[in-house]
């Protein structure tokens, strides 16, 4: 029962935001302005992976990338309390502790009003599940494309604008 619900509320909440897919269309993206301070985190460690993710962000021309092997390392190395990531991207092939991980991030104060979205290959597997319950807002299937990273801005942006 638990499974069907969360199947039923990723499809609601995709289906709430892929109308919105037009607001990253490229005239939209020319208009943006690159704050610092407006990233987003990727938590990963394999290198080949990392470089098709930043690829597919980079083209989308919405913000910045902060790229670090794991979430302890990302805090110790910015310490300044404004540094808070517009959303954060995490693959769940990384060699750390997935729910550790996530209750970090959930527990950190500068880090828990972030999206968190895991990478996964199969968004049927068991640790995805575990993940949402956990408190992670979303997933996206691997591989990683442009098209993929604009739906997940949307959905991050839909999250924002629910938050304020």
């Amino acid at each position: 029962m638990i499974t069907f619900l969360i199947m039923f509320l990723k499809k609601v909440f995709y289906i709430k935001c892929v109308y919105n897919l037009a607001m990253l269309t490229s005239s939209s993206r020319e208009n943006t302005t690159r704050d610092e301070n407006f990233f987003i985190l990727l938590v990963l460690d394999n290198g080949t992976k990392r470089q098709n993710v930043e690829q597919a962000i980079q083209k989308t021309g919405v913000c910045n990338i902060i790229v670090s092997k794991n979430i302890h390392k990302f805090l110790e190395e910015n310490s300044d309390e404004t540094i808070m990531p517009w959303l954060i991207l995490y693959d769940l092939d990384n060699t750390e502790n997935n729910i550790d991980t996530i209750l970090t991030v959930k527990r950190n104060e500068r880090l828990q009003h972030s999206p968190l979205f895991v990478l996964t290959s199969d968004p049927n597997e068991p640790a995805v599940d575990e993940c949402l319950c956990k408190g992670v807002n979303s997933y996206i299937q691997k591989p990683i494309t442009v098209e993929k990273m604009r739906r997940a801005m949307i959905l991050a942006s839909y999250y924002w604008n629910q938050t304020q």
